[in-house]
């Protein structure tokens, strides 16, 4: 979608290679147009979920979103499941992060120096398997705790859990946490101590912002003929707009509802006289260049301060070089040799998990090398960008085996899979090579035994 919505067909159709050859081609079809027409692409998509027993939406945009209260209004009703890819600095983080938080799915961004296809990869393997379902949360031993905002009923890799609460008094407090992930419910108990900290304020603050955002997709989204009367949509937006003012006042934060100025006495002001005025740029999108917003000879140094009740606010130093950041296995996976031959091979699963071939030993036999060739690039099926691939080709290996294999073969496609399954080391070999899309055909099981 851009100003208009384009479908590939009016009906869901299987994720075959032959329809997904279709909608590539589909795909390199459209050329761009106008705005984003978000409302009505959601809605589009809602309609093609009817047909089926369930569905959830992905929602992949690198634009500018207009009318994201009506938005957030409809979807917030539709009880439909939204997960966005953001895609570079217009993308507008914040409604995205909203509107996946309200449809009860997770929301991911990429920067216009990341790789996109990794970034879908892995809110992918995300969403195919959240990590805790059925999630609720209480707390117990203060009569005057409370949480709020409740955090939502899924939990999804890489997205942690955040729990929000605050108490009149300190004291020792019980926080509970029940969850089901395969079998029955879990449970979990954490003891916590409440009290005065030197990061007190600032968790107050983060609450505020929460609550306060929860509050603002609400605000605004009562359209004309929404609930029964005009009267009472007008009661709602009031109702509203006195909770945003209450939460602003509280919390000292602004919003939709409520504006706030800040005033600082600097050296060298003087009574009377208007104070010089200085652009200050406290941050910029990831990839802008600054001398493209900014003139030539404005303050070289971006400024930021923060402050803490008791201290006075101080301006952070100026890093002489890039913050380093913890490498996370993602990353590895990523910069890994072989990464975009990894994605080209995941293109060819059958919808069954299995890869293609002219019968199912073929089939079978290249299943295997393609699961070790992941395997050998950091991947299980629980861990990396290709998980989900992982799951789908042990799913089919095992449904499949023996089949038409001999008591040898079976032994080494079961070692294999056991071996992927434990995240034991792959043997040595050319399994990316040989599972190439350019290698046909595979080798044969002569290979595949030496090394298992």
């Amino acid at each position: 979608f851009d100003n208009q919505v384009e479908v590939l067909d009016t009906l869901l159709r299987p994720a075959t290679l032959f329809w997904r050859d279709r909608a590539r081609a589909w795909l390199e079809s459209i050329d761009a147009r106008g705005g984003t027409e978000l409302a009505s692409g959601v809605e589009a998509g809602r309609r093609l979920l009817e047909q089926g027993d369930s569905g959830e939406l992905f929602l992949i945009t690198d634009g500018q979103v207009w009318a994201t209260d009506e938005i957030l209004g409809a979807a917030g009703r539709e009880g439909v499941a939204i997960h966005t890819l953001g895609l570079g600095a217009a993308s507008q983080d914040r409604f995205l992060a909203l509107l996946a938080r309200r449809t009860g799915g997770v929301s991911r961004f990429v920067s216009l120096r990341e790789r996109t296809d990794s970034a879908a990869l892995e809110l992918f393997g995300a969403v195919a398997a959240p990590v805790a379902r059925e999630v609720k949360v209480g707390l117990t031993g203060l009569d005057d705790a409370v949480i709020e905002p409740s955090p939502g009923p899924r939990v999804f890799a890489g997205s942690p859990l955040a729990v929000f609460g605050s108490a009149a008094g300190g004291g020792e407090a019980t926080l509970e946490l029940s969850f089901q992930r395969d079998g029955p419910t879990v449970e979990r108990r954490v003891k916590i101590d409440i009290g005065d900290g030197a990061g007190g304020e600032t968790l107050r603050l983060l609450r505020g912002a929460r609550l306060i955002t929860d509050a603002e997709s609400g605000y605004g989204a009562v359209q004309e003929g929404e609930i029964a009367g005009e009267k009472a949509a007008e009661r709602r937006r009031e109702r509203q707009r006195r909770r945003l003012e209450e939460l602003g006042r509280e919390y000292g934060l602004a919003n939709q509802a409520m504006s706030l100025v800040a005033v600082v006495q600097r050296p060298g002001d003087r009574p009377g006289e208007v104070p010089e005025t200085r652009v200050v740029p406290v941050g910029l999108p990831e990839g802008m260049r600054r001398e493209r917003v900014f003139r030539r000879g404005a303050p070289a140094e971006p400024l930021a301060c923060f402050s803490v009740p008791g201290h006075r606010a101080q301006a952070l130093p100026r890093a002489r070089r890039p913050m380093a950041f913890a490498r996370t296995p993602m990353d590895k996976a990523v910069e890994a040799d072989g990464f975009d031959e990894l994605t080209a091979i995941a293109a060819g699963l059958e919808p069954d998990g299995g890869m293609p071939g002219r019968d199912i030993e073929e089939r079978i036999r290249a299943s295997v090398y393609v699961l070790l060739a992941f395997a050998s690039a950091g991947n299980g099926p629980d861990f990396g960008p290709f998980r989900r691939h992982v799951q789908r080709l042990i799913e089919f290996l095992e449904a499949n085996l023996p089949g038409p294999l001999s008591l040898e073969q079976t032994r080494a496609v079961e070692a294999a899979v056991r071996l992927v399954r434990t995240g034991g080391t792959v043997p040595g070999g050319r399994w990316l090579e040989l599972a190439a899309p350019g290698h046909r055909p595979f080798p044969d099981w002569e290979y595949l035994l030496e090394r298992l």
